[in-house]
């Protein structure tokens, strides 16, 4: 069993909130992409925090920690995927909230639905 978390830009989740609609996610154009300065930023920060491409083509880059195999990350020109086989979730949920401490993206719990900090809103 895998532990999935979503980045999106801080922009997707307040459309996603304000849709109140589960087919906001069957529209992509509701999933607003990545800038450059976005992509730059989260492969720089993949990069800090020790994963190591292990694929890249035009859509996607892929990555693999190198310290835990069991966590992989893939950068798409929409999401940020971070995902762990791993019963130990606890890293992967504090790197993704780095990324949420810009002020720039927004991490999405796909198993209970929730956005980060939805709670304090």
């Amino acid at each position: 069993m895998s532990y999935d978390i979503e980045l999106y830009r801080k922009e997707v989740k307040e459309k996603a909130q304000a849709y109140d609609n589960a087919l906001f996610w069957e529209n992509e154009a509701n999933i607003l992409p990545f800038t450059p300065k976005h992509k730059e930023l989260i492969h720089k920060w993949l990069l800090d925090e020790g994963y190591l491409v292990t694929n890249e083509t035009d859509n996607e880059i892929s990555y693999e920690h190198e310290a835990d195999e069991a966590i992989s990350a893939t950068l798409t020109k929409r999401t940020l995927y971070l995902s762990t086989t791993s019963s130990d979730t606890f890293d992967l949920d504090m790197l993704a909230s780095k990324l949420v401490l810009t002020g720039k993206f927004a991490k999405f719990n796909p198993q209970s639905d929730e956005w980060e900090g939805e709670d304090e809103e």
